[in-house]
């Protein structure tokens, strides 16, 4: 087990050499920042009109920024080196998102990422054409780090199934129901709230109610009004739901989740 691992793209940096020859991307000393911390708060600030303070209302995470800095890249020839400056500037160069996955104390954490607005992806030779300072900045607009429970934890589809989150932050499973119900069905959560779906269940068919979205699929595509009442709920943090199904089998889809 590493210390400290990431991969991302073709990038793969690790904390100090495992065995043999250093070659590589490496972290320098304190040279990947963000990924632990908790985000900034965001709030829009109403103030009470002819009254002290201002009106309570929810906060929420802003998006997360990832820094890596003071990076060492160890090549073994000039060339070499020109091939690993192609891969750490060009990753992310076009805007598109990318995969971060990070492998930490036996945990591996996953988000989704792109190139931070305002800052530069560095890569400087030491003057030795085989040595040279890497640094870059990764934007997360989710700020939720994400965990693929172990086979263990996850429950047989059946008419009723447990839920664990081990995480830190609250989780939004996709639920997936099968068999035959054409008069449609019920999902009874956590404190008796429920999901009637009207949409008809035929045989063969995948439903799936994403809760972080409140969306119906079938088969992969959205239905829209499908739902006769929608109650939506979450896994609170470092607990387990029950959820059941009036009919057919359940099965969940729900990573355990971090901030």
């Amino acid at each position: 087990m590493e210390l400290l691992r990431i991969w991302s793209g073709g990038l793969d940096i690790r904390s100090a050499p495992t065995s043999g020859e250093p070659y590589g991307l490496y972290l320098g000393p304190r040279g990947f920042t963000g990924w632990d911390d908790q985000p900034v708060t965001r709030r829009t600030a109403a103030e009470r009109p002819n009254a002290h303070g201002e009106f309570d209302v929810p906060g929420f995470l802003a998006g997360r920024l990832i820094s890596i800095a003071n990076g060492i890249c160890i090549a073994r020839s000039t060339t070499d080196l020109e091939k690993w400056r192609a891969l750490v500037t060009g990753h992310g160069a076009d805007g598109s998102p990318f995969p971060v996955n990070v492998e930490k104390g036996g945990h591996l954490h996953t988000a989704t990422a792109r190139l931070a607005g305002g800052q530069q992806t560095t890569f400087v030779d030491n003057g030795s054409g085989l040595r040279a300072s890497f640094s870059m900045a990764w934007w997360a607009a989710d700020p939720r780090r994400y965990e693929k429970p172990d086979p263990s934890e996850v429950n047989a589809p059946g008419p009723s199934i447990s839920i664990l989150n081990r995480g830190n932050f609250p989780a939004s499973p996709r639920l997936v129901v099968r068999g035959s119900q054409p008069g449609g069905y019920t999902i009874t959560g956590p404190g008796g709230r429920q999901i009637i779906v009207q949409r008809p269940l035929n045989t063969g068919e995948a439903h799936t109610i994403d809760l972080s979205t409140g969306r119906l699929y079938v088969n992969g595509q959205r239905v829209i009004r499908g739902f006769a009442r929608l109650q939506m709920f979450t896994v609170p943090a470092s607990s387990a739901i029950q959820v059941s199904v009036s009919g057919g089998t359940i099965e969940a889809d729900s990573p355990h989740v971090f901030v």
